[in-house]
């Protein structure tokens, strides 16, 4: 199956977890094209909010698995110019109003990203960047190898065996 039907049929199972500018990116033809991923490529405080969302446990974490060059890559090949731009603006502000967040102890960094992923949060351009950051991140993480194998490993039966006498 090819990756973007199974990530249409997963949102569609999901009721429409993803929002319909990044489905509709996603459904684009083509793979990713060869070349510059953009201005987020190597950001600091983009690899922070990664990392906050889906940090390294017994598994690798959203950075070690490169979420942030696929987030780099979505954002700048995929996505309509008005939705990146409404995205960039958004983690232009998100800096603004959060400057030294990337060398914020982990508990901080946790905090600012509830708070701007509740419903009704403010500024609004911002919660929306975080919200399509967070779902990106989401994406990449589990469409990657590791994400795949290590994290959405299939157990046809669950437990140990118990054999029944």
């Amino acid at each position: 199956m090819e990756r973007r039907k199974f990530l249409s049929a997963v949102v569609f199972l999901a009721g429409g977890a993803l929002s319909s500018s990044t489905l509709r990116a996603i459904e684009k033809t083509g793979p990713f094209p060869e070349g510059e991923s953009g201005a987020l490529q190597g950001h600091s405080k983009l690899d922070a909010i990664v990392d906050t969302i889906l940090p390294a446990s017994d598994t690798p974490g959203a950075l070690e698995v490169g979420v942030t060059a696929f987030v780099a890559q979505f954002i700048s090949q995929r996505l309509d110019t008005d939705d990146r731009e409404s995205f960039l603006l958004g983690l232009k502000h998100f800096a603004q109003l959060y400057p030294g967040f990337h060398e914020k102890p982990v508990a901080a960094r946790e905090a600012i990203l509830i708070d701007l992923l509740a419903e009704g949060a403010e500024p609004k351009l911002v919660a929306s960047s975080i919200a399509r950051l967070h779902e990106l991140t989401i994406l990449g993480y589990y469409t990657s190898e590791a994400g795949a194998s290590l994290e959405l490993a299939y157990d046809p039966i669950p437990g140990p065996y118990r054999q029944v006498t």
